[in-house]
């Protein structure tokens, strides 16, 4: 933490002091947060980030997306279904209006850990985003809002995080089929995943907040759309020019939605469909891989993958450059270096699957290594980062403690530009992999300018 992060921290506590106790203050301010974990408690304080880390964070992460997209399309030779092959993901096409191949990295969610060598992005999710993240605006509005807040600007300490659904709903109308200046009507198609402990919360912010910015917006259960001219409509009679989508195609199976019924939503002709279907999004973490075999070469224009992202690479029965310079036969490095790694599903989304090597036994982990060689799951590995303890205020029914936690701050871009973050925290007693199906609690990044007016 900078300097100024740190003296924002103390005006922050300084200024809860002299109104009361912290325990009563943090109460007020938190009432109503959705994001508690199973035992009822809440995040008492948004991560305080001095907007200079932020700053250089956001313009890290867009030139390994720039990387990325160069990358992929070098690879694909700008082809969809190569990109599907490269990927190993049976390609579906997208929407018709829906943006080519070389826009499909506008919008990314980064997942960057606070760890003991800096802030390391250890996974960006191209092309995710248009489709989630009310969380994160969530968190920011109950930490903004709230009378704590009120009381640390009154002492000249200025929080501010960009508005995430501003950008969105400019973006959305930069890619709808309706001139830019039009509000094009909008469909927010939701499938609730299993264990979501607010299953409405997220539709509703999203409805609220995209209606809030002037877009027409009704949430639609994908078994009550028509399809009529190839336009989407529902059972109350609404037609719409854009359809938001909020949900995983493999999750929406497993939950029972018809697969034909989703494919016939996204191939409806007037409509532009968020995120489209494509195999781009699952090649996010082969595409660190990627970057990362020629970072190894030692090629200048890669040094932000080799300073900001843990050394990744695809697991194959080959040899590789690691990045101490060292050729190593990949297989048996991984083997003898268990404990410097962790092994991610190629394919898989929300931390399901995900094998650090020091909780795993050995057997395991060579069966896993055996199993991706084979081409049964394919997997990538990635250089196990020490995250850094952080002591988070908590507050449940009044009281407050100081907790000891690790982070995952997720930052967004949309349409290329910065658009606001949130935090994952679990307990630092936990093995520090942070998956979205556990007990979490969420919370919000905000930039803190020191002294600003």
């Amino acid at each position: 933490m900078t300097e100024s992060a740190r003296n924002s921290v103390r005006l922050w506590a300084r200024a809860l002091e002299e109104e009361g106790t912290e325990a009563e203050i943090l109460a007020d301010a938190m009432r109503g947060h959705p994001f508690a974990d199973s035992h009822g408690w809440m995040p008492g304080r948004p991560l305080l980030v001095d907007q200079a880390c932020t700053q250089a964070l956001a313009a890290d992460i867009e030139e390994l997306l720039r990387l990325i997209r160069e990358e992929t399309l070098r690879r694909c030779s700008g082809s969809a279904e190569r990109l599907a092959a490269l990927a190993g993901f049976d390609h579906r096409s997208s929407a018709p209006r829906t943006p080519g191949i070389e826009r499909w990295t506008d919008s990314a969610r980064a997942d960057v850990v606070p760890s003991t060598d800096g802030w390391q992005v250890c996974e960006i999710n191209v092309d995710s985003t248009l489709g989630g993240a009310g969380a994160m605006a969530a968190a920011v509005a109950a930490h903004l809002g709230g009378p704590a807040a009120a009381r640390v600007r009154a002492h000249g300490l200025q929080l501010s995080a960009p508005d995430y659904y501003a950008k969105k709903a400019e973006v959305l109308r930069a890619w709808s089929p309706l001139p830019l200046d039009s509000s094009p009507r909008t469909a927010v198609i939701g499938i609730t995943q299993p264990g979501e402990p607010y299953p409405d919360a997220v539709f509703d912010d999203e409805v609220r907040m995209l209606r809030k910015y002037g877009l027409p917006t009704h949430r639609v259960d994908p078994r009550d759309v028509s399809i009529r001219d190839g336009r989407l409509g529902d059972s109350q009679g609404n037609e719409f020019d854009l359809a938001v989508r909020y949900y995983i195609p493999r999750v929406a199976e497993r939950l029972g939605a018809e697969a034909t019924q989703l494919l016939r939503i996204e191939a409806a002709e007037h409509t532009v469909v968020f995120v489209p279907r494509t195999a781009f999004g699952y090649a996010s973490k082969r595409g660190l891989a990627w970057l990362w075999e020629a970072a190894a070469e030692g090629q200048p224009e890669y040094e932000v993958v080799r300073r900001r992202v843990p050394y990744t690479v695809v697991v194959d029965e080959r040899h590789v450059v690691l990045p101490e310079g060292n050729r190593a036969y990949l297989p048996v490095h991984l083997e003898r270096n268990q404990k410097d790694y962790v092994l991610k599903p190629a394919f898989e989304m929300g931390g399901r699957g995900v094998l650090l090597g020091q909780e795993t036994s050995e057997e395991v982990w060579q069966q896993v290594i055996a199993d991706s060689l084979s081409g049964a799951c394919p997997m990538v590995a990635q250089r196990f980062v020490v995250p850094r303890v952080l002591d988070m205020p908590v507050v449940r029914a009044g009281r407050v403690r100081v907790r000891p936690v690790h982070a995952v701050v997720s930052p967004f871009l949309l349409g290329g530009s910065y658009a606001g973050s949130f935090c994952r925290l679990a307990p630092a007693s936990r093995p520090p992999v942070i998956n979205w199906e556990e007990d979490l609690m969420c919370t919000a990044l905000v930039t803190a300018n020191h002294n600003a007016g």
